[in-house]
């Protein structure tokens, strides 16, 4: 026999939070090695205070993203926790009853 599933389901919030996180996560990585790299002569002055500022506020937006999923899968956690508790609870009292 197959044991049962333990993981939390993955709702549409959920999903929505990572794609975005690693979207924004992907870019900032991106722009962290062109900017080392292939574009690291180009980024004079202005340009590069503009750009690492970018860079820096993609970095942030993904922590923001990953907190946001933390939270969203505590709240998840909780109500799986919750409900298990009353499938049990409910179980247990149709069981002493006869």
């Amino acid at each position: 026999m197959k044991p049962p599933d333990t993981r939390l389901p993955l709702t549409r919030p959920r999903l929505v939070v990572r794609i975005a996180g690693g979207f924004v996560l992907t870019t900032c990585a991106m722009m962290a090695v062109l900017g080392a790299t292939v574009w690291s002569e180009r980024l004079q002055g202005e340009a590069f205070v503009v750009y690492w500022s970018w860079c820096f506020l993609l970095a942030v937006a993904a922590i923001l993203l990953a907190l946001t999923d933390l939270v969203l899968l505590g709240r998840a956690y909780r109500q799986s926790r919750r409900a298990l508790f009353e499938q049990e609870f409910k179980t247990h009292k149709e069981t002493t009853k006869k």
